[in-house]
């Protein structure tokens, strides 16, 4: 079976550790580190998230004992003992390539720990690339086949056997755009979307065409006579026989015999099977409007390091052919930025609100009729119009980020909002810090998942 490893850092902790590691000679960082986990048929799929890090000095002997008093015998050790794993950096070639003493470390300060991953070990190269591996705890030695840097710009940076592809026909006006370079990265890449509806169905139907190697798709809904003014390649057919969304447009990406792979997951997305499928993902598009999902989706991105762009679409009407309001915005959340819960896009309440009505039907309708919960039942208009524009900035948003084409820094860019109403597009930074997740950036795997009680 084949291990697919990834390492994923914000660009504060790569600026931080590159500083670290220069400011002195022969030091070493223990990296505390976060683990997701998804095992399929073919692969065993990690990935690595840093946590927080510690700096100390290199002692020239490595060699240490289950009894050992040494300061790096002691960090590695509680490491061990949570549900993160120690990643062990260092510039010293010498030290990575003559890698006996570092295996050995990690082997006794995670024994009588069980996890399946014990530890990892990397390098940071005169070139500024890290780089480095993970022992299993079978003793297997793994690359890392992918370090992963999320900031403003995403950068991607492949290790072992992901050489320059050959890349089909039907792609060469993308590559005429944006070079081979990029267009090789994204058939490189596995991205997930949850939503295949309004701005989920375009946002699929760009993504494959762009040339995007794996598209994971997850929404739980079933085709109906509403969706079809909006839902790419739907029919009357598909609503009268109630199939799955992501089956059919599944199905619309496999007849069209382009080479995007899709992977279906017609679940609820707040569950463990869609949250380990949705850590392996490279980005993440939410296209949801239920404020739960984008939470959900928040601290998956919080807690695994994944870059996310959460859509959303406002249509106000009189159903008489008056239109008040038409907007949407696309969130661009760095795992170490604000959260939507900061930047206003819901609110605690509305977040329990629906938490109750899933939960405690009873309950939320009795609030309901009391009026203690406001703006529940309401149901929005939807345009295929719209939400495809909305799509589109959010899918241009992710090709700046990957391949930086604009005029402005990508850090100064958190927020796109589109007014149709008024013809206005504007950018926005100006969010106050997250005090709610950011202490759990890089965490990994938990219990309870997410520290969210309902995953199961």
């Amino acid at each position: 079976m084949i291990n697919n490893i990834k390492l994923r850092m914000t660009g504060q902790q790569r600026s931080d550790l590159h500083s670290e590691l220069k400011s002195k000679k022969n030091e070493v960082i223990i990296i505390s580190c976060g683990v997701g986990e998804c095992i399929d048929m073919t692969s065993r799929n990690y990935s690595l998230s840093i946590a927080k890090h510690l700096s100390i000095d290199m002692f020239e002997n490595l060699s240490v004992s289950e009894n050992d008093e040494s300061l790096i015998y002691k960090i590695t050790n509680k490491i061990c003992k949570t549900e993160q794993i120690p990643l062990i950096l260092v510039t010293n070639p010498l030290i990575y390539e003559n890698d006996e003493p570092l295996v050995e470390l990690l082997k006794i300060s995670a024994k009588n720990h069980s996890h399946k991953l014990i530890g990892a070990y990397a390098i940071l190269t005169s070139d500024n690339i890290i780089k480095g591996k993970v022992l299993f705890e079978d003793g297997e030695v793994n690359n890392i086949a992918l370090t992963v840097t999320v900031d403003g710009d995403i950068s991607f940076n492949f290790h072992d056997n992901h050489t320059s592809l050959e890349l089909p026909t039907y792609t060469a006006r993308n590559t005429q755009t944006f070079g081979k370079a990029t267009t090789d990265l994204l058939a490189k890449l596995t991205i997930g979307i949850v939503g295949a509806s309004g701005t989920g169905s375009p946002t699929i139907e760009m993504l494959y065409r762009l040339g995007v190697g794996k598209l994971v798709l997850c929404d739980s809904d079933h085709i109906e006579d509403v969706n079809l003014n909006r839902i790419y390649n739907s029919t009357l057919e598909d609503a009268a026989a109630n199939r799955l969304k992501v089956d059919v447009i599944s199905a619309a990406i496999k007849n069209s015999g382009l080479s995007t792979e899709v992977d279906t997951l017609p679940y609820d997305c707040i569950t463990a099977k869609v949250m380990n499928k949705l850590s392996q993902c490279d980005i993440l598009f939410g296209c949801v409007d239920s404020v739960s999902a984008r939470d959900f989706l928040n601290r998956l991105s919080v807690y695994y390091t994944i870059p996310y762009f959460d859509m959303g679409v406002k249509l106000v009407a009189d159903g008489n052919g008056g239109v008040e309001y038409v907007c949407g915005t696309i969130h661009y959340m760095k795992p170490d930025g604000p959260s939507l819960l900061t930047r206003g896009v819901f609110t605690v309440d509305q977040l329990s609100a629906e938490s109750m009505k899933k939960n405690n039907p009873d309950e939320y309708n009795k609030q309901i009729k009391e009026k203690y919960i406001e703006g529940a039942n309401e149901t929005s208009p939807a345009v295929i119009s719209v939400n495809t524009l909305v799509s589109s900035f959010g899918i241009n948003d992710f090709l700046a980020r990957i391949h930086p084409y604009r005029n402005n820094d990508n850090n100064d860019i958190l927020a796109t909002r589109i007014n149709l109403v008024e013809t206005l597009l504007m950018h926005d930074d100006q969010f106050g810090e997250c005090h709610v997740y950011s202490k759990y950036l890089g965490r990994g795997n938990c219990n309870p998942l997410l520290n969210l009680v309902e995953i199961v």
